[in-house]
């Protein structure tokens, strides 16, 4: 049953689903978000993106991951079992969110990632970690790949496929890439259970000699990178040219 209420060792991997409930999504941020999108992709393609918090322990991390969302124009925040079912009303969590209560009231809670993904359509579900995550030896995969690597290739295959469907943005029928990013527990990642749902891992390059990042950088660091991805912000350049 979803829950809708007003994760730093963190492994991200793609499988294709072939359905994915719409009506959930709807429910959320991410899909209205694309009346305002002003990257370039989104010129071209309908673009879903929904972030995923499994088994998040920390409030304050649920907060904070939900500001990065925010800063980088997202807005779809998902959350599977965390810690407290009451997470999105804690004080913690709120505070930790700093101006993003909008992303936090929107948010959906899910048991499973089975029930996350339920009726989506073509969704590519993701899990995120750095390349030296332990939780490797769990997954079976024996390798990453960096995450600006693999979003070109999404955006390139989507480009070369033509999905650019209808010309309304808003449209949920358009074809276009729907992705879910997933963020383990801040202290062991995900489970055999969640990455074995997944077919690559992308690592978070880092330093080897202290890898572990906060679920909420984690977090940040992909927004960034997968808007980049899709176009990113124009850079407004403040000195004038006088000349």
């Amino acid at each position: 049953m979803m829950r809708k209420f007003t994760q730093s060792l963190v492994p991200i991997l793609f499988t294709t689903i072939s359905s994915f409930n719409t009506n959930n999504i709807s429910k959320g941020f991410s899909s209205r978000l694309s009346r305002f999108h002003t990257t370039s992709l989104h010129a071209e393609f309908h673009v879903k993106t929904k972030f995923v918090l499994i088994e998040t322990k920390h409030n304050g991390n649920v907060g904070a991951a939900a500001r990065a969302l925010k800063t980088m124009r997202f807005g779809d925040l998902a959350l599977i079992r965390p810690n407290d079912e009451r997470v999105l009303g804690r004080k913690k969590c709120i505070d930790g969110a700093s101006g993003a209560k909008d992303v936090l009231n929107n948010a959906q809670i899910y048991n499973s990632v089975e029930e996350m993904v339920h009726g989506e359509k073509n969704l590519i579900v993701c899990g995120t970690g750095m390349p030296i995550d332990m939780s490797l030896a769990r997954s079976g995969l024996k390798s990453t790949v960096a995450p600006r690597q693999y979003f070109e290739k999404i955006v390139e295959e989507y480009k070369v496929k033509g999905y650019n469907g209808s010309n309304d943005e808003c449209d949920e029928n358009r074809e276009g890439i729907n992705i879910a990013f997933l963020f383990g527990n801040e202290r062991y990642g995900m489970n055999a259970e969640d990455m074995a749902k997944c077919e690559v891992i992308l690592g978070i390059p880092t330093n080897p000699d202290f890898g572990s990042l906060n679920v909420a950088s984690a977090v940040q660091l992909i927004a960034y990178d997968w808007r980049e991805a899709i176009g990113g912000f124009k850079y407004e350049n403040e000195a004038n040219d006088e000349s």
